[in-house]
Protein backbone atom coordinates (compact mmCIF):
# COMPACT_ATOMS: atom_id res chain seq x y z
CA UNK A 1 0.00 0.00 0.00
CA UNK A 2 2.39 2.19 0.91
CA UNK A 3 4.63 1.92 -2.41
CA UNK A 4 1.30 2.79 -4.50
CA UNK A 5 0.69 6.05 -2.78
CA UNK A 6 5.01 7.29 -3.13
CA UNK A 7 4.39 5.82 -6.67
CA UNK A 8 1.41 8.07 -7.26
CA UNK A 9 3.69 10.88 -6.12
CA UNK A 10 6.24 10.38 -7.67
CA UNK A 11 3.74 9.95 -11.16
CA UNK A 12 2.30 13.57 -9.61
CA UNK A 13 5.82 14.78 -9.31
CA UNK A 14 6.44 14.05 -12.63
CA UNK A 15 3.25 15.81 -14.52
CA UNK A 16 3.90 18.59 -12.79
CA UNK A 17 8.16 18.80 -14.29
CA UNK A 18 6.23 18.01 -17.74
CA UNK A 19 3.98 21.15 -17.55
CA UNK A 20 6.60 23.22 -15.87
CA UNK A 21 9.04 22.37 -18.97
CA UNK A 22 6.18 22.34 -21.38
CA UNK A 23 4.99 26.19 -20.35
CA UNK A 24 8.36 27.53 -20.32
CA UNK A 25 9.17 25.63 -23.94
CA UNK A 26 6.01 27.54 -25.04
CA UNK A 27 6.81 31.13 -23.60
CA UNK A 28 10.54 30.55 -25.16
CA UNK A 29 8.80 30.17 -28.26
CA UNK A 30 6.56 32.86 -27.83
CA UNK A 31 9.34 35.12 -27.25
CA UNK A 32 11.56 34.16 -29.61
CA UNK A 33 8.46 34.69 -32.12
CA UNK A 34 7.90 38.49 -30.73
CA UNK A 35 11.43 38.95 -31.16
CA UNK A 36 11.28 37.69 -34.47
CA UNK A 37 8.90 39.89 -36.16
CA UNK A 38 10.25 43.26 -33.99
CA UNK A 39 13.38 41.98 -35.93
CA UNK A 40 11.62 42.14 -39.30
CA UNK A 41 9.87 45.26 -38.69
CA UNK A 42 12.72 47.15 -37.68
CA UNK A 43 14.34 45.45 -41.27
CA UNK A 44 11.57 46.73 -43.20
CA UNK A 45 11.59 49.88 -42.15
CA UNK A 46 14.98 50.43 -42.25
CA UNK A 47 14.88 48.97 -45.83
CA UNK A 48 17.48 46.61 -45.12
CA UNK A 49 16.59 44.17 -47.53
CA UNK A 50 16.71 46.58 -50.67
CA UNK A 51 13.08 47.40 -50.66
CA UNK A 52 12.15 49.90 -53.20
CA UNK A 53 14.26 52.96 -53.84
Amino acid sequence: MCTAIRDLRSLVDCIRLVRRTAMQTAVRMITTGVMLALLAGIAIKLKIFGGSP
